[in-house]
């Protein structure tokens, strides 16, 4: 054979060889990929975590009109109508949430002092149980349940400033939008915008509450991908949720002046189950890494064994 020959004959072998070890590498992503939803799904049925998510949607309910009470009353003061929220979201889901503000806007005419503080007491009890569900689902234990109720009151504090301060963000971005952009595509890309804006804000709520919710340490790396999960499963959860509603059902026909209250119950137990599922993939990832913490620092001594040898 001709040294040309044998050369194209050795490029052939050799693009072969890369072509089936790309094919081997590729089969064990997927293995892998496989192997880590069927250990997802596996820690989900034995966490009983959409057990976690009703009890969280419940908590929420109780929750919902003394939060937004207290968030009516705060944006009355710094002049804020936060109703806007309401007006670009899916009529489907909104109509259930405008109840509960209209309740709400009811209760702020006549407020006192202790409405108030009954109200801080009901919605720091929705965080107060999430924080105990959390320890059950990461299996570590808090101090005791006084310092899980100081904590759960932190966690409101932080979150009711953060949907402030998105709420300020927001309406001032839709003044801004209004003023820049205009026409057909201005008004799409203006509603961009603030559909961004809106992700970006309940993911960094997400990524708080889950900071939160997890007990261990070294967590900030799968507190971020398992925040990102949730708001996923949230978002897509929502948006076929409202699609389906609009096109198929018929929910109106069935329960009539309860139908708002039913889809909203509906609404908030997707989006629970979005935040169970992320913190269950921050377990797995955080799992997964004490596991990699463990082999290395065992691998430590014999590398320095051989080391003197």
């Amino acid at each position: 054979m001709q040294p040309g020959k044998e050369s194209f004959v050795e490029k052939r072998k050799i693009s072969r060889f890369r072509l089936i070890r790309r094919d081997v590498e590729q089969t064990k992503d997927v293995k892998k990929m496989l192997a880590f939803f069927k250990s997802a799904f596996k820690t989900a049925e034995e966490n009983n975590l959409a057990l976690y998510a009703g009890s969280w949607s419940f908590f929420f309910i109780l929750s919902a009109v003394p939060l937004v009470l207290l968030l009516i009353m705060a944006c009355d003061a710094l002049g804020v109508n936060v109703t806007f929220l309401l007006e670009d979201m899916p009529r489907e889901l909104s109509d259930g949430l405008k109840l509960i503000f209209s309740v709400a806007e009811e209760a702020s005419k006549g407020a006192t002092f202790i409405l108030v503080l009954t109200s801080l007491y009901s919605s720091t009890r929705l965080f107060s149980y999430m924080l105990k569900d959390g320890e059950m689902i990461y299996g570590l234990r808090r101090k005791n349940g006084i310092f899980r109720k100081i904590v759960g009151f932190m966690l409101l504090f932080l979150v009711f400033l953060m949907f402030l301060a998105a709420a300020t963000v927001l309406l001032l971005g839709k003044k801004i939008s209004a003023a820049i952009f205009s026409g057909k595509w201005g008004t799409i890309a203006g509603k961009l915008v603030l559909n961004l804006l809106v992700i970006s804000a309940v993911y960094l709520i997400i990524v708080t509450v889950n900071l939160f919710l997890c007990p261990r340490r070294n967590k900030a790396g799968a507190v971020m991908l398992g925040s990102l999960l949730s708001l996923a499963v949230t978002v897509l959860g929502s948006i076929g949720f409202a699609t389906y509603l609009h096109f198929f059902a018929s929910y109106t026909d069935l329960y009539g002046n309860l139908a708002a209250i039913v889809v909203l119950m509906l609404w908030v137990y997707i989006t629970m189950l979005g935040m169970v599922s992320g913190n269950a993939l921050i377990k797995i990832l955080i799992e997964k890494q004490t596991v990699r913490n463990t082999a290395k620092e065992c691998r430590l001594p014999e590398k320095s064994e051989e080391g003197f040898r």
